[in-house]
């Protein structure tokens, strides 16, 4: 199958409103977290990722930060089930790995978790609550993920 969507490296000078729009939609208009969850000031320092459809438009975005914390996947609703949010991250883990970084982080909502450890991420410390939703920072090992990809190959 060949994928209708692509991921793109971004400025986020150059892709910032589109990458905050697409933010809104998801975190602010659908799931209803607080304002700051979509935008909190730390997109300047960031590097970025932009999910675009057949037609060049946005349908999702991430981040990693400069301390190598991955956060703000968001997917369009239409466009979730299909590989996007995983290609999205694993996009993230690959400029952490062209930075030759040894690990990444994430503060994922507790939901999340079985997709987080299925991508071989581990629970680091307690389960918190950010904007009254529980939440779990999780950590990958960069080099033990290539080790694990490279064995299922």
């Amino acid at each position: 199958m060949i994928a209708d969507f692509q991921i793109r490296r971004v400025d986020w000078q150059e892709h910032g409103a589109i990458c905050a729009d697409l933010r809104k939609q998801v975190f602010f208009n659908e799931a209803q977290y607080h304002y700051f969850v979509a935008l909190d000031g730390r997109d300047a320092d960031a590097r970025h990722v932009l999910a675009l459809d057949a037609q060049q438009q946005p349908i999702g975005c991430g981040r990693i930060s400069s301390d190598w914390q991955i956060s703000r996947i968001a997917v369009l609703r239409p466009w979730r089930q299909r590989g996007i949010g995983t290609a999205l991250l694993d996009e993230l883990i690959a400029i952490a790995r062209d930075a030759e970084v040894g690990e990444v982080f994430c503060a994922v909502p507790v939901f999340s978790l079985p997709y987080y450890r299925r991508q071989q991420f581990e629970a680091v410390g307690s389960v918190y609550n950010e904007s009254d939703v529980p939440y779990q920072r999780m950590r990958l090992q960069l080099d033990k993920r290539a080790q694990r990809s490279a064995g299922q190959a």
